[in-house]
């Protein structure tokens, strides 16, 4: 099988067959080097207002150890939908994208996607998560429905969702979210989060989250 690729700080995070499933695609998270500066500034910038430090999450960040390895700590946690776009698979990939949804055209039935709202993360976290999701991503402001229930997630490492979902103000929330920044033609069909987690590709995930943390923190000690 192939070695792991080495992960230069600028979060190549190529993630080889050492890791995956003989069955799973070897996948990775290709990008450019980030100057550490501009990244931060993005972070600040993405959302203004009262609400600038939601982050709404859909794919990956969802797993509690993939979030863990990251940031190391679970942050306040609500359920939220965002409309108007669907959640995809990216070909080769185990982590999905979201895009616009066009009701009428190519794309799957959809239109709504099921996530979760982070609350009350720092500058430099959220430094960090753009780091992680790099160039095929564009941090895009949305507006999320609240979600006075929890999500329906059976398999195991999902993040905690609070036992009071109605503790949050309001219906709505401006947020921000990773929304895919390449060419369409890899996204197909419906990404799922309960596979995600009961796939055997995850342990490998976390190790290479892990990893990215670190060569973050490479070029200084930016997390407290």
């Amino acid at each position: 099988m192939t070695s792991i690729s080495a992960i230069s700080v600028g979060r190549v995070c190529a993630v080889a067959a050492a890791f995956c499933a003989p069955t799973l695609p070897v996948f990775a998270r290709p990008g450019l080097v980030h100057p550490l500066g501009s990244v931060r500034a993005m972070a600040s910038s993405a959302a203004g207002g009262k609400d600038s430090e939601l982050l709404f999450i859909y794919g990956s960040l969802m797993s509690e150890s993939v979030l863990q390895a990251l940031i190391h700590r679970t942050p306040q946690i609500q359920p939220a939908t965002l409309h108007g776009f669907h959640r995809f698979r990216i070909r080769n990939r185990p982590y999905p994208a979201i895009a616009p949804f066009s009701p009428g055209s190519a794309s799957p039935v959809g239109g709504v996607v099921q996530g979760l709202l982070l609350c009350g993360l720092s500058e430099e976290e959220h430094a960090l998560l753009d780091y992680f999701e790099d160039d095929e991503y564009v941090k895009q402001t949305v507006e999320v429905t609240i979600c006075r229930s929890k999500h329906a997630v059976t398999a195991p490492g999902y993040l905690p969702q609070p036992a009071d979902t109605s503790a949050f103000e309001g219906t709505t929330a401006q947020a921000s979210a990773y929304v895919y920044a390449r060419a369409t033609d890899d996204l197909y069909g419906e990404w799922s989060i309960e596979k995600f987690l009961n796939s055997d590709v995850l342990p490998g995930y976390v190790d290479m989250s892990a990893k990215c943390r670190e060569d973050y923190l490479a070029d200084g000690d930016f997390l407290k």
